[in-house]
């Protein structure tokens, strides 16, 4: 954001930093430090979109200033009881239209947790670093193992072998810090779901998971959606994009599809 700026009726703005994508390296424009030492502050300056339903231009609502900002056109979202699709996203506006009851994106929202810090997140892969290590990570073993180096209670120690004895049933491997597992699978209505087990937490995951979207959409051109969790990153496509996307890896450019 801080490269490119944002558009405006008069041109582009707030484009403060220079980008260069063969190096590597960003640097600073011209005026970019004196406007970084007058502006600081702690007080965040946020704002609504007005949502305007197309063609008509009716206004009909407001979106979240992240949210818009995290969209991208073709996205589907929910407002009151109605379904809409982005068609473009203007400064302070969103512009949209009836998406006929199609369903909507995954959302995200802001909660009263800051997200898993890196320390705990570190500590989350060790422990299931040490479980991988032992031959059966529900057997005697690994029970007495978390027993004698976290502390645990015995009801405490045999739900997390519970828990993490599904999950390498499931998976075939704990994930950690040092070994990312993707796991693909499709929900009941034919949407296929992408899942990187992840322990480095929410707040890497989710920065992690709008690259990884933004990458998709510029090498397979086509929208999918991304959310994130403390030991997860989701990216969700739906049936049609799924097509396109296995279609594309054998042809380019992707094929169009006229169900999207």
């Amino acid at each position: 954001m801080l490269a490119d700026g944002f558009s405006t009726r008069v041109g582009r703005r707030a484009a403060y930093l220079h980008r260069d994508r063969i190096n590597g390296r960003p640097r600073g424009r011209k005026g970019a430090r004196l406007i970084a030492i007058t502006n600081g502050g702690v007080i965040p300056d946020r704002f609504d979109y007005d949502i305007l339903l197309m063609p008509e231009g009716v206004r009909i609502g407001t979106l979240n200033e992240d949210f818009a900002f995290e969209s991208l056109a073709g996205d589907i979202f929910q407002l009151g009881n109605t379904s809409y699709r982005i068609l473009r996203i203007q400064s302070g506006r969103v512009l949209v239209e009836d998406a006929k009851g199609q369903p909507p994106n995954i959302p995200f929202w802001f909660g009263e947790a800051s997200g898993r810090n890196a320390l705990l997140s570190a500590g989350v892969s060790e422990l299931r670093a040490g479980l991988a290590e032992r031959p059966e990570a529900s057997g005697d073993q690994a029970r007495t193992w978390l027993l004698d180096t976290y502390g645990l209670e015995p009801a405490a120690a045999d739900q997390l072998l519970a828990y993490y004895g599904a999950a390498q049933a499931a998976l075939g491997l704990l994930p950690t810090q040092d070994r990312i597992v993707l796991e693909r699978f499709f929900d009941a209505v034919g949407d296929m779901h992408l899942v990187v087990h992840s322990t480095y937490g929410s707040r890497l995951n989710r920065a992690w998971g709008l690259a990884l979207r933004r990458r998709f959409c510029r090498t397979f051109n086509f929208e999918l959606q991304a959310a994130a969790l403390d030991d997860c990153i989701i990216l969700s496509l739906g049936a049609c994009t799924a097509l396109r996307w296995k279609t594309s890896k054998a042809s380019s450019p992707a094929p169009q599809c006229a169900g999207c």
